[in-house]
């Protein structure tokens, strides 16, 4: 079941709608193209949404704001102003901390305040060090608001005039530099580094494996915190709002299902119940790991490993299944060995652990030779690509000690000698939506 398609050359489909969803979808708008956003909530706002309470709504995700220029702009984009929607409320106390020993740390939106509640906490020595990282921080920050933050990609070129520039950020941007190993040159008391090295958590890392540069973060809090009147999920609701006066439309309760690609392109998404809506591009801005397990299809494997999964004369076909371990048994019309007989490309998750069965039931189908891609984590910082065949895809797995959240890629589409290009895509190639030029 296919729903009509408009006459409209950028159609795209958003695939969440949290703060980066609505962003994207409120400058897309604002672009000229329309835009459907998909969300299996309720109502916007992803992990900035409230559960009611006998008290009222209740945030259950971030609680505070920063970085107001970002939201400023957004609303600018619709016409309006960010104050004719909501409240915010300025924070003079950034945050709080406490420690198991009793011991509590404000931070303060004004800097001299600051020094002195560290001096208080830990003495001179550490607010000498807070003086030198907030200098740090805030050299870094106005370093890669332009070229990264702000860019739509990361200007290389511009960065690494930056850095040769400023040889006082050079203590964050060397190689294998930490952000626990950085905030170590500047404070002495655990406390402090354990404070700042929460940062790291903003992105899914970890403060011994994440990158110095991720400072910057203090100096977005040092520049402004504020409280939304009414809960950060109000912010949300006013960002909807705006998109649909841009004609954004949404489909809430609405949970999708797979991205759908052919050619090397995205052509539509399909919701559940089984409906496709078609699309042109697709942002996607739900659960990282969804893409990861393979449970939105194929796409971000295929897009780290540059592979078309279905090509004409080799495989127009992609079976997206799992191997029965300890979840629930797969039927006899869905085990391994039927699919393997197609010859399909085939995209297993939840399966890395039992590769030697997809090897061993694969086999005398594929051939031993057959190309095999294990893709651990794409789209994630630490994403990894393992390439081998049917013979020896299981060392090569072994010696990477990948065990869990990957996706095992198996076809000939992985390493084709020569193919074909799809003809839906071929400027030459007629059909009812692209009849014979005249002439």
């Amino acid at each position: 079941m296919i729903e009509a398609m408009e006459d409209q050359p950028d159609k795209v489909i958003v695939i969440g709608a949290g703060m980066g969803g609505l962003s994207a979808a409120i400058r897309l708008a604002a672009l000229g193209c329309a835009v459907t956003v998909v969300e299996m909530a309720e109502a916007p706002g992803g992990k900035a949404r409230a559960l009611p309470s006998s008290a009222g709504p209740v945030d259950t995700g971030p609680t505070v704001l920063t970085m107001r220029a970002v939201f400023d702009a957004l609303f600018a984009l619709g016409g309006t102003r960010l104050d004719d929607h909501i409240r915010l409320i300025p924070q003079p106390i950034l945050a709080r901390h406490w420690w198991r020993d009793g011991s509590t740390l404000d931070l303060f939106h004004e800097a001299d305040a600051t020094v002195e509640a560290i001096r208080s906490f830990a003495g001179p020595r550490e607010a000498e060090g807070f003086v030198r990282f907030d200098r740090l921080a805030k050299g870094l920050y106005q370093a890669f608001e332009q070229p990264v933050m702000l860019s739509p990609r990361p200007d290389t070129r511009a960065i690494t005039r930056i850095a040769a520039a400023r040889p006082q950020l050079w203590p964050a941007l060397m190689p294998g530099v930490t952000l626990e190993g950085l905030l170590r040159q500047y404070f002495r008391d655990p406390r402090l580094v354990q404070l700042f090295a929460r940062y790291a958590t903003y992105v899914g890392g970890r403060p011994g494996k994440s990158p110095g540069e991720l400072a910057l973060i203090w100096q977005a809090e040092a520049a402004g915190v504020w409280a939304v009147e009414g809960g950060m999920h109000s912010l949300a609701r006013a960002l909807a709002q705006v998109a649909e006066t841009m004609g954004v439309r949404f489909r809430y309760a609405t949970r999708a299902r797979r991205i759908l690609r052919q050619g090397g392109h995205v052509t539509g998404v399909e919701i559940e119940g089984g409906a496709t809506l078609p699309c042109r591009y697709c942002v996607f801005n739900g659960d990282p790991g969804a893409l990861t397990q393979g449970f939105l299809g194929d796409a971000a494997a295929a897009a780290l490993l540059r592979r078309e999964l279905t090509l004409p004369d080799v495989s127009q076909t992609v079976i997206l299944t799992r191997t029965a371990m300890k979840a629930s048994a797969m039927s006899n019309a869905e085990d391994l060995d039927t699919f393997g007989k197609s010859g399909a490309t085939l995209a297993i998750h939840l399966s890395v652990r039992n590769l030697k069965h997809v090897c061993e039931t694969l086999i005398p189908h594929y051939g031993a030779e057959c190309p095999v891609a294990v893709v651990y984590r794409a789209s994630w910082p630490d994403q990894q690509v393992v390439e081998g065949t049917l013979t020896d895809i299981r060392q090569k797995v072994r010696a990477a000690k990948i065990t869990r959240t990957a996706l095992i890629l198996v076809g000939r589409v992985l390493a084709p000698d020569g193919f074909t290009d799809s003809a839906l895509y071929d400027a030459d190639h007629v059909h009812v939506l692209r009849p014979r030029r005249k002439g």
